[in-house]
C-alpha cells in the first residue's frame, strides 16, 4: 500500500500547494515540467524492458492485447465515460467547483495505464517505481488543477488510495498465479510506461489504454508455455 499512500499524499501536496499559490503560478511552467516528467517516465520505461524476460512472450501478448483492446475500444469507451460524466456534471443545477474539481482530477488520475501497471508492480514485487512517478506527475497536476477547481481536487486522493489500494492488493492475493510471469509483466509494463512518456512528450498520439489487455494475457501465455514444456 505504500505506492498508492505516496500517491494520495503527492495529490494532497500538490493540491494545497495550487491553493495557496492561487493565480500566481505561472502557467507557462506546466509544459517544460510535464516535458521533464515524460522523459523521466521514458526512462523508467526503457529500464523496465531490459531485463531477463521471454521478449516473444512480451511481444504477443502486445499484439493480441492491443487487438483486443482495440476491438472493444476500451480508450473510446473510456473517453466516451469521462465525456458523458462531465456533461452530467456541468448540466446538473447543483453543480459547483468543488464537485467539478473532485471528479475532474478522479478521472485523470484514476484512469490510465499507469494506475494499473502501477499497482499492479506494487503488489506483486513490493516496488513502487512506476506509481512514484505517477505521484510526481499527479501532484504537478494537482498544483494546476487546485489553481482552476480549488480544494475539491485534494479530495480525490480518497478515491486514488482507494482504486490503486484494491488493485494492489488483489495483484498480492493472485501473486502465486502471477509469479511464473513476473518478468514478462515488467517488461509489458516497460513497453506501456514507454509510450505513454512518448504522448506527453507530444512525439505520439498512442492508444495506451487499448494495450492493457496485454497485461492479463501474459501470464496465460506463461502457463501455456509452462504446460507444454
Amino acid at each position: 500500500m505504500i505506492g498508492p499512500l505516496v500517491n494520495a499524499i503527492a495529490i494532497l501536496i500538490g493540491s494545497l500547494i495550487g491553493l495557496l499559490t492561487g493565480r500566481a503560478m505561472k502557467s507557462g511552467l506546466r509544459e517544460p515540467v510535464m516535458c521533464v516528467l515524460g522523459l523521466i517516465t521514458l526512462t523508467l520505461g526503457i529500464k523496465m524492458v531490459l531485463g531477463k524476460a521471454d521478449t516473444l512472450m512480451v511481444l504477443a501478448a502486445l499484439v493480441l492485447g492491443t487487438i483486443a483492446g482495440e476491438s472493444l475500444r476500451i480508450e473510446g469507451r473510456i473517453a466516451s465515460a469521462c465525456d458523458w460524466l462531465e456533461r452530467k456534471i456541468n448540466h446538473s443545477p447543483g453543480s459547483n467547483e468543488i464537485v467539478d474539481g473532485f471528479m475532474a482530477s478522479t478521472l485523470l488520475f484514476c484512469v490510465g495505464a499507469m494506475a494499473i501497471t502501477g499497482s499492479l508492480e506494487s503488489g506483486l514485487t513490493g516496488q513502487h517505481h512506476i506509481l512514484t512517478v505517477k505521484a510526481v506527475m499527479d501532484g504537478v497536476a494537482s498544483i494546476v488543477l487546485a489553481n482552476t477547481y480549488g480544494p475539491g481536487v485534494a479530495l480525490s486522493a480518497g478515491p486514488v488510495l482507494t482504486y490503486e489500494g484494491l488493485l494492489a492488493l488483489f495483484a498480492r492475493s493472485i501473486k502465486g498465479i502471477l509469479t511464473m510471469a513476473e518478468a514478462e509483466l515488467h517488461e509489458t509494463g516497460g513497453v506501456l510506461l514507454i509510450a505513454i512518456g512518448l504522448n506527453i512528450l507530444g512525439v505520439t498520439r498512442l492508444r495506451v489504454a487499448n494495450m492493457l489487455p496485454g497485461l492479463i494475457i501474459v501470464p496465460l501465455l506463461s502457463a501455456l508455455k509452462d504446460f507444454f514444456s
